[in-house]
């Protein structure tokens, strides 16, 4: 029998499961013809044919399976919340001296659980079983062996040209791989498990973090990333979204955060004082900018920032302006820097080499020449294919679903392993109520400063979806909810800076919020991922 979290056990060798088949079909080179037969025998599903390398599929689907859930299953959830948030707002009341001491106690547990599952998924779970793992992979084991960015088509990378698209990892501007590589050649003089060394990388960020929360503000901000296991899961396996994703949780922290770097420079009245603050936060804004495409949005939300911080929070525009003029000058430099060895190296004309590259050694049905038309793929350059773009909200691409369910909780590569529905549920529900406190908090201030920043994260948030969106449109349809991660920095970096408007009930609603989120997303990840993707026996 099949088990699956929500779902009703799958019994393979019950008669109302399945029928039998006889199927003949013919070689196409040999003209031989083929048997192959599905049968049920002594309460036994045979499955027989003439050719050894045959095999078949067993379709289900999955809505016949599913467990229904009842109101009073739903209603449980309910009073859970408010039983939790009942005992936050007494333990508030009675000692309120130990509350911040309990919260720090909290986090920090927390985050010692989240790093042990993620550890312990990084060693057991099967090479290549995650998104895109081998071509991650293959990338950073270029480095281990080289230490020059290769030009478009090297020999030396040509494993790193993931099949069927044609495209390498490699040809991007990111670092992250320069970096993964190293580290890996250092831990392989200790470790003989080559996966786990390659993995090792992610988990070590994840660490780095944790260790962090030694700062009780730092802890606090990190609050989130406890509330969403799809985060926790991108430090279990080989990938560079994790590397982006924490350059972009420490540029945001310093940006919210009144005791950064970042804000004490900005807060110094000369132009030039204190000057090598800037230098962390710009910094880390040049090496997001080279990383991941997607966190684009996020870049420009911080600039964003900048100019409402320039309107809202300083004295002296002047010299307010000079100071961010003197940041941005340091990510340039980065972003320049690495774009100018990338034309030494590929020259001015490397989108059109990388096209015609992917053009030779793509798949048929992927080459740039085809993707758009009826011999392409089915689910790349949708747009050139004339499906308009509301279609990929109807049952047959249900994007919005595909990519909320992979943004809170699905694991795996081609065989995504999924929560239960009800999960799905009441996910939505606690994240709606989140967003529905925060911004009850900032309508019951009603000033122009609050509503104005309320306003740019509407906006950028919804930036960031559009861009995942986009890309499942324009270039190839894949619902990932890490295409929409860059929502995680703003949404983060907005919370933080209305934290003063909170009232005590706000703020219990919200670590109510906090404490679910974290149970359910340990649920999932130890329910789903971990039982599901380690290696069997």
């Amino acid at each position: 029998a099949i088990f699956e979290p929500g779902y009703l056990p799958i019994v393979l060798n019950a008669e109302n499961h399945f029928y039998a088949v006889d199927l003949v079909k013919k070689d196409k080179t040999t003209n031989a013809a083929t048997s192959e037969k599905l049968t049920i025998e002594n309460q036994q599903l045979i499955f027989s044919t003439t050719k050894n390398t045959e095999f078949f599929e067993i379709i289900l689907d999955p809505q016949a399976f599913k467990t229904s859930y009842s109101g009073v299953f739903y209603a449980q959830f309910i009073a859970c919340f408010i039983a939790v948030f009942a005992s936050l707002n007494f333990a508030a009341r009675t000692w309120p001296n130990y509350m911040p001491s309990l919260a720090m106690i909290g986090v920090r547990t927390g985050l010692a659980l989240v790093v042990l599952m993620v550890l312990q998924l990084a060693w057991l779970s099967e090479y290549d079983h995650h998104p895109d793992e081998k071509a991650h992979i293959d990338s950073l084991d270029y480095f281990t062996q080289y230490s020059d960015f290769p030009v478009i088509g090297d020999g030396r990378s040509m494993s790193t040209y993931q099949f069927p698209w044609g495209i390498s990892r490699l040809d991007d501007l990111g670092i992250s791989y320069f970096i993964m590589g190293k580290f890996k050649l250092l831990l392989d003089l200790f470790l003989e498990d080559t996966v786990f060394s390659c993995r090792l990388f992610n988990g070590l960020l994840l660490m780095l973090l944790a260790l962090g929360t030694r700062k009780p503000h730092f802890a606090l901000f990190l609050v989130p990333l406890l509330c969403l296991p799809q985060t926790w899961y991108l430090f279990a396996y080989t990938n560079r979204d994790a590397f982006a994703l924490v350059i972009a949780l420490l540029l945001a922290w310093q940006w919210a955060e009144q005791r950064s770097y970042l804000q004490r420079y900005l807060a110094d009245s000369k132009p030039t004082g204190v000057w090598y603050y800037a230098i962390p936060a710009g910094v880390l804004l040049g090496i997001l900018s080279i990383e991941l495409t997607n966190y684009l949005i996020f870049i420009l939300f911080v600039g964003a920032l900048l100019i409402w911080q320039g309107l809202f929070e300083t004295s002296s525009p002047k010299c307010f302006v000079q100071k961010c003029l003197i940041m941005l000058c340091i990510a340039t430099a980065i972003f320049g820097a690495r774009k100018a060895l990338d034309i030494q190296i590929n020259g001015w004309d490397k989108q059109a080499q990388k096209t015609a590259f992917t053009e030779a050694i793509a798949d048929e049905a992927f080459k740039p020449s085809v993707a758009g038309t009826s011999e392409g793929f089915f689910s790349l350059r949708l747009q050139q294919k004339g499906i308009p773009a509301t279609d990929l909200f109807n049952s047959r691409w249900d994007w919005h679903t595909l990519t909320f369910k992979s943004f809170v909780g699905t694991y795996g590569n081609e065989f995504a392993e999924y929560s239960p529905e009800w999960y799905y549920n009441v996910e939505k529900i606690l994240l709606l109520t989140v967003l529905g406190i925060l911004g009850y908090v900032v309508a019951r201030n009603a000033s122009l400063k609050y509503w104005s920043l309320l306003a740019l994260t509407a906006v950028f948030s919804f930036g960031a979806l559009l861009i995942g969106f986009l890309y499942s449109w324009l270039y190839d349809f894949q619902p990932q909810g890490r295409y929409i991660f860059p929502l995680i920095p703003i949404i983060m970096t907005f919370s933080w800076k209305i934290m003063p408007l909170h009232t005590r009930q706000t703020r219990g609603l919200l670590w109510t919020c906090a404490v679910l989120l974290l149970a359910l997303g340990a649920y999932s990840f130890r329910t789903v991922a971990l039982q599901y993707m380690q290696i069997p026996g």
